[in-house]
Formats: structure tokens, sequence, C-alpha cells
């Protein structure tokens, strides 16, 4: 269970910068995978208070950053997850398992893949399909060449007899 970023807030001394859903980062599919989410966290420690060992920051066993999420029948896996801390504008990747002692002003970033889809992708319901490229979840890009339905990046209306011909030819054909 994560309490809501406002009651951590007032409880330890770290503010949220960022929280957000990251655009294609779940796996494709008929029924298509959760956004992961990019945080950024700030510590805001009083730099006269903080002694060493007040603030660490430790990764988890199973953080996504070999393996990414699988897709079942034919849908694909998600992203891999990463994660690294920001020290007066240096970068340093955090791996997994990994302890590191976090000093006042250094921001933490965290991008969480998503998790894997279920079935084809020339599957998943064209409104569907521009219901993600609406929210974001998937550009328009991804719409006509992962789920092969062509939609306008700005009006959203969908070509439905382009979208026909793509996955008409997308289709595996049977053969008896």
């Amino acid at each position: 269970l994560k309490p809501p970023i406002e009651i951590e807030e007032a409880c330890i001394p770290w503010r949220w910068l960022r929280f957000e859903a990251i655009t294609a980062s779940s796996g494709n599919g008929q029924f298509r995978g959760g956004l992961g989410t990019h945080c950024e966290y700030l510590n805001e420690h009083r730099s006269e208070t903080y002694k060493a060992g007040d603030s660490l920051v430790q990764t988890g066993n199973s953080n996504g950053e070999k393996f990414a999420s699988a897709g079942l029948m034919g849908g694909t896996g998600g992203k891999k997850s990463l994660m690294w801390i920001k020290r007066k504008g240096k970068s340093r990747i955090l791996h997994t398992l990994d302890i590191v002692q976090s000093q006042p002003g250094d921001v933490i970033i965290t991008e969480s893949g998503g998790s894997g889809a279920v079935g084809s992708s020339v599957d998943r319901e064209v409104d569907k399909v521009r219901w993600d490229v609406l929210n974001e979840y998937i550009s328009a890009e991804t719409a006509r060449k992962i789920y092969k339905v062509v939609i306008d990046p700005k009006t959203f209306e969908v070509n439905h007899e382009a979208a026909s011909k793509l996955r008409k030819r997308t289709k595996p054909r049977l053969t008896v």
C-alpha cells in the first residue's frame, strides 16, 4: 500500500516533482498492457541539519532493469524499467539491488516499464486504438504501424477504409 504523495511529502523531506504515465511503455496487443510511470522526486533535507546516512535510496530486486514484462498469445511485452540519481547536474544509473546515500538536492528518477499485452494487436478494436491515441497511450504512428489503424493525429479521425486494407493484409490466412 502506497500513501498519497501529499502524505509522503508531509512526513518526509522529499518533494515529488513529476508523476506521470509514459506514452508507448506498455505491451501492444488486443488487450493492451498498462502504462509505466515516470517519477521524479527531490531530496529536500536541510543541508545544515543533514548527516551522512540520513537518507538512503534502495532499489528492488525485481525492478525490470534486465527483463521487461512478457506478452502472451501474440501480445508484446512492456518496456524495461530504469532508475537513476541526479546529483549536481550529473546522472548515475541505479541498478537492481543498489543502495545509495542520497544528499540534499539529489533528484531520484524512475521509469517503470509497462505491463505486457495479450493477443494480436490487429485484433484490438479500432475504437479502442483511437481512444489510446487520443489519450496519448500510443502515438498515431504506432496505431498505424502496430495496430494497423490509420488515425489523423490532428483530428483523431479514423480512416476506416485504409485501416481495413492494412488489417486485411496483416491477418494470417487460413489454408485448408
